[in-house]
C-alpha cells in the first residue's frame, strides 16, 4: 500500500511546485518586460550558494557541484549604478566575471532585471509549466488507478 500512495503523492507534489514555479516565473518576466529597458552590464561577479558550511570539506564539494549566480551591475538612463542578481538566474557556466552582457530592467524598480541571452525566457520558463503538468497528470493517473483497484 505504501508502495502505491508514495509515487502517487510524489508526483501531485512535484507537478504542483513546476506550476507554482512556472506562475512566479512568468509574473517576473512580464512585469520587467511590460516597462523594461534594455541596457548593457558586465559580470561583476559570481557567487555561490551560502547555505553551506564553510568548512573545507564542504568548500570542496561546493566548488565543485554548485553553479554560481552571477551578479550584475549595469547603468540605467538615469544614471544609476545597479548591481544584483537577474529575477530568474542562469547557468553561469557560460559567463565569466567582467564579461559584458545585456540586460532588461524595470524601468520603475530598476533592481528588478533579467538577464537577456539568445534564449527566450518565456520559452523556457514554458517547459517547467509543461514539466509541472505532465507530473501532476501523471500523479492524477496513480490516484485515479489506486483508488480504482
Amino acid at each position: 500500500m505504501y508502495n502505491d500512495i508514495f509515487p502517487m503523492i510524489a508526483f501531485i507534489v512535484i507537478g504542483i511546485i513546476f506550476i507554482f514555479n512556472y506562475s512566479k516565473g512568468i509574473k517576473k518576466i512580464k512585469s520587467v518586460t511590460k516597462n523594461g529597458i534594455e541596457a548593457e552590464g558586465i559580470i561583476f561577479e559570481l557567487v555561490q550558494d551560502e547555505t553551506i558550511d564553510d568548512t573545507p570539506k564542504d568548500l570542496a564539494y561546493r566548488d565543485t557541484y554548485y553553479l554560481k549566480s552571477p551578479v550584475i551591475r549595469f547603468l540605467t538612463q538615469e544614471k544609476h549604478w545597479v548591481t544584483g542578481m537577474p529575477l530568474i538566474k542562469i547557468s553561469t557556466t557560460f559567463f565569466k566575471t567582467g564579461q559584458k552582457v545585456n540586460v532588461i530592467y524595470n524601468s520603475e524598480n530598476p533592481d528588478e532585471f533579467l538577464l537577456k541571452t539568445k534564449l527566450d525566457l518565456s520559452t523556457i520558463i514554458t517547459l517547467v509549466l509543461i514539466v509541472g503538468i505532465v507530473c501532476l497528470g501523471y500523479g492524477v493517473f496513480l490516484a485515479y488507478n489506486y483508488l480504482k483497484s
